[in-house]
Formats: C-alpha cells, sequence, structure tokens
C-alpha cells in the first residue's frame, strides 16, 4: 500500500484559536461562516472573539502626538471643506436628501436638517458637531462618518468624498506631523 505524500490539512487537526482568528478575518461575516465548520461551536466563535481582542494591530504610520492642538486640527477640517465649496457642493446637490438621511442616522444632523436639507446646512450641522470634539480620536470619528454618509452615494459625491478625506490626510500630516485617515 503507497503512502501518500500530501500533508495533512491544517483543519484535520485542533488549530489554536489565534491562528482561526488569522485565517477567518478577512471574512466579514466569518463568525456565520465559523459555525458551519465541523467541530465549531458558538463557544469557540466567542473565545475566538475575546481572543482576538488582545491580538496588537500595527501602529499606525504616524501616531497623533501626545499635544495635538485640538483647534489647528478643526481649522484644517473646516478650510478644506470651504475651500472644495463650489464642487462638493454640486456633487453633492441630486443626491441631497440621501445623504442628509445618512448623515442623521449617523447622529450627525438634526432632524429639521434633515427634512429640508441643503448643502450649507449639512456643512453648518458637521462644523457645528466637530466644534463640541475634544480629542483627535473624537474628531477622526465624526470626520469618518461625514465621508462614510457620502461614501454610500455613488459617482461624482463619492469620488469628491474620497477627495476630501484625502486632502484632510495631506493638510494634518503636513502640518500637525500625524496619520489622519478617515477611509
Amino acid at each position: 500500500m503507497a503512502s501518500s505524500s500530501t500533508p495533512p490539512s491544517p483543519l484535520d487537526s485542533s488549530p489554536r484559536e489565534d491562528l482561526w482568528a488569522e485565517w477567518l478575518e478577512p471574512l466579514t461575516k466569518w463568525q456565520t461562516f465559523g459555525l458551519y465548520l465541523p467541530g465549531i461551536k458558538q463557544k469557540d466563535i466567542d473565545k475566538i472573539e475575546e481572543d482576538k481582542t488582545g491580538v496588537e494591530s500595527p501602529p499606525a504610520v504616524a501616531p497623533p502626538p501626545p499635544s495635538v492642538d485640538i483647534n489647528k486640527l478643526r481649522r484644517i477640517i473646516t478650510e478644506v471643506i470651504r475651500t472644495n465649496y463650489a464642487t462638493f457642493n454640486k456633487s453633492l446637490k441630486e443626491n441631497i436628501s440621501q445623504i442628509s438621511r445618512e448623515m442623521f442616522a449617523r447622529g450627525l444632523l438634526s432632524e429639521s436638517v434633515k427634512e429640508y436639507p441643503s448643502y450649507d446646512s449639512l456643512i453648518r450641522e458637521f462644523e457645528a458637531g466637530l466644534n463640541f470634539k475634544k480629542s483627535v480620536k473624537a474628531i477622526e470619528e465624526h470626520c469618518k462618518k461625514f465621508i462614510e454618509s457620502i461614501l454610500t452615494q455613488k459617482g461624482p459625491p463619492e469620488s469628491h468624498a474620497r477627495e476630501i478625506a484625502e486632502e484632510w490626510r495631506e493638510e494634518v500630516l503636513k502640518t500637525l506631523h500625524f496619520e489622519f485617515n478617515v477611509l
């Protein structure tokens, strides 16, 4: 009888939880997929999730320094928006209702602005919310929600949102010397 030269599949043995996390991480809904694997139970999925939180992610290219001038960061963000007023306004015009609903769902707009949206009112509410943010993380999250709201619309709104996000990243890196990435 000839012996097989094929190495055993990693799934034939019981891999460690960290390997499962590594293999399944690229899947967006990996937990559901994982439950269909032989011998995997919900408790195994929970254990992987629990262990995954302890795994260190690679450091950012340039993390914010301990003493970032928050007012300068806000100014950069608003200046980029204002500099791109004409093209951004034009590209959002046809999709303003959908974008306002997305922004409202993400907590960026009041009900009245959602009901009667205009480019100026969306930007005013975005900037007003920005002024209440006290940390780089909070500002980054606020900007990310703004960009994600616009990215739901394809075509010119999507490309202009990406341009704004890239311009924020470049200006913050140039002026404040850290990576500000909202994409």
